[in-house]
């Protein structure tokens, strides 16, 4: 069995069955998060996520909240990629990679910290695919750090659409900026905001309880919600980028 994983020391197993992982995996490159064949013959048996910022750590606690964060990341970073359809594959069991003892025990902490700083120095230059390149930024960039956290950890609910696009209106990108960019129209906006804000409309995935406000005649279904904030979410960070 030939084994990619030799510079890092800890990951979880990715399932095999996941119809892109092969044609991902072979083109995610970054020096932050990767992708490592578990190889038997020519044919990779498993697939390997691992991170080289958990080889900072030997405490078992502090590898698995910051490969729980650096999961949140990687998670979030895929949704602006692949948008609505990608489904995340955290495990939740760290393993060591050299005897797959596996730490479970613990619970996902996406708060700490999730780069080691000694290797962030070390490796300064931006990847060449796009998904490494999100991740890269947010080293520096603390508006894409958050908005990567918060799909990652929430996923593409109400709530954290609304909250990505509040953090992207902080840096300027206020309606009429969205709108001038041609990413989507006033009208898309105004729904967005009318039915992600009202409980008559969406119920327990609302921002807010019931406030008496009359929902909006034709709600945007959710379907194009993540659509409307994952194309914005999208032009946003390749300005940055």
């Amino acid at each position: 069995m030939r084994k990619e994983f030799t510079e890092v020391n800890w990951g979880y197993a990715i399932r095999n069955n996941i119809p892109w992982i092969s044609s991902f995996a072979a083109e995610f490159h970054g020096p932050d998060i990767r992708i490592y064949g578990d190889y038997e013959d020519d044919r990779p048996n498993d697939y390997i996520w691992s991170s080289i910022h958990l080889n900072e750590f030997t405490d078992e606690k502090m590898i698995y909240e910051r490969a729980s964060a650096l999961n949140a990341i990687f998670d979030g970073a895929m949704y602006v990629d692949i948008g609505t359809s990608y489904e995340p594959f955290w495990n939740r069991h760290i393993a060591f990679l050299d005897n797959g003892w596996a730490i479970t025990n613990f619970e996902p902490n996406p708060l700490v910290e999730p780069f080691w700083q000694e290797y962030v120095d070390s490796t300064p230059k931006p990847p060449d695919d796009f998904v490494s390149k999100i991740i890269h930024k947010s080293r520096y960039d603390k508006s894409i750090r958050e908005i990567l956290l918060f799909l990652g950890v929430n996923g593409l609910s109400w709530i954290s659409l609304y909250a990505v696009l509040d953090t992207i209106k902080s840096e300027g990108w206020n309606d009429k900026a969205i709108i001038a960019k041609k990413v989507a129209t006033a009208a898309e906006l105004n729904l967005f905001g009318h039915t992600a804000n009202n409980v008559a409309a969406i119920g327990p995935f609302a921002r807010h309880g019931n406030k008496g406000q009359s929902p909006p005649d034709n709600p945007m279904p959710h379907k194009a919600a993540k659509e409307l904030i994952l194309r914005i979410l999208k032009k946003f960070i390749a300005a940055k980028l």
